[in-house]
């Protein structure tokens, strides 16, 4: 299969990999802003920190098994692929973030063990 084959119906080889990591992330069959996943609604209904903190530990398990074929596909061709070099490099600077950090909330520890 030649590059014309692959490109013609989805792009570059770098559009078609961003187009897979929504939805390897959201873990739906198209990207969903984050807030919307479930997993992520999970978590910030937990009440419980333990409970929160397993809602969490089971996002994160889930989203990086998703992820793990795509990051090592990525990891590969990157050195042969100049246009998959910027996203892998991006990812493994931690550049490539596009979530927002969740603003602090006041809340003492006490509170947190209730």
């Amino acid at each position: 299969m030649n590059s014309l084959t692959v490109c013609a119906p989805t792009g570059t080889k770098a559009q078609l990999f961003r187009r897979l990591l929504g939805p390897a992330t959201s873990g739906t069959d198209e990207s969903v802003p984050a807030m919307e996943w479930r997993s992520l609604q999970r978590i910030e209904a937990s009440t419980d920190a333990e409970e929160k903190l397993a809602s969490y530990a089971t996002a994160v398990t889930a989203i990086h098994t998703r992820l793990a074929p795509l990051f090592l596909v990525l990891q590969q061709a990157g050195p042969s692929e100049p246009s998959l070099a910027e996203p892998w490099t991006q990812i493994a600077t931690g550049a490539g973030a596009t979530l927002a950090p969740a603003p602090l909330r006041a809340v003492s520890p006490v509170q947190l063990l209730k």
